[in-house]
């Protein structure tokens, strides 16, 4: 922790960010694992009623269901949630699931370095018409030797963390929340 009056040393950025960078891979893996269920339970309605009947006992067909999606990527999982609850989406919904599909990915993939203060990734495919993604990270500029952009994500930074934690939050309280109870499920059960 960094006393007041002291200065804050790349090392000490660096370490925030990747601390901050790890919280956040695991919720919006936790938001993917939420998605999964309502997925679940979106193609197989029958499971809502048992499900909900007896909270000490999740019945056998949803967990090797449940299991089944966590093997999907982040991608393929919030696809099929927007295809499947998407006409109860609003838009800042589904913009929020795919940007953070595009944090997910930087995170994950992301270059990491003790002695910067930011995380460095750049994808395997040309993401520059991706208006999601370029929404989410703004590419730095790309050199004549760069096939794909370099993109920058400072983790440091409150307002960076706090915009990508508040993507969590929001879709977390707001959005899960509405679908679970259109479906019938207590949300707390899949949180």
């Amino acid at each position: 922790m960094i006393d007041d009056g002291e200065v804050m040393t790349f090392m000490d950025k660096a370490s925030i960010g990747i601390a901050r960078a790890g919280e956040l891979f695991m919720l919006i893996g936790w938001i993917q694992g939420q998605m999964n269920d309502l997925n679940v339970f979106h193609k197989h309605p029958e499971l809502v009623a048992p499900f909900v009947a007896d909270p000490a006992v999740m019945p056998a067909d949803f967990v090797t269901l449940r299991a089944k999606g966590w093997e999907n990527h982040y991608s393929k999982t919030a696809r099929v949630f927007v295809d499947s609850f998407g006409q109860h989406l609003e838009g800042w919904e589904i913009d929020a699931i795919l940007q953070l599909g595009g944090y997910r990915n930087t995170i994950a993939h992301a270059h990491v370095s003790w002695g910067r203060d930011y995380l460095m990734y750049r994808p395997n495919r040309d993401l520059e018409n991706d208006d999601a993604f370029n929404r989410t990270l703004k590419p730095g500029p790309k050199e004549e030797s760069m096939f794909h952009p370099l993109y920058k994500l400072d983790l440091s930074s409150d307002g960076n963390y706090l915009t990508i934690f508040g993507l969590v939050k929001s879709l977390d309280e707001r959005c899960m929340s509405k679908i679970a109870a259109g479906l019938g499920v207590s949300h707390n059960r899949i949180r």
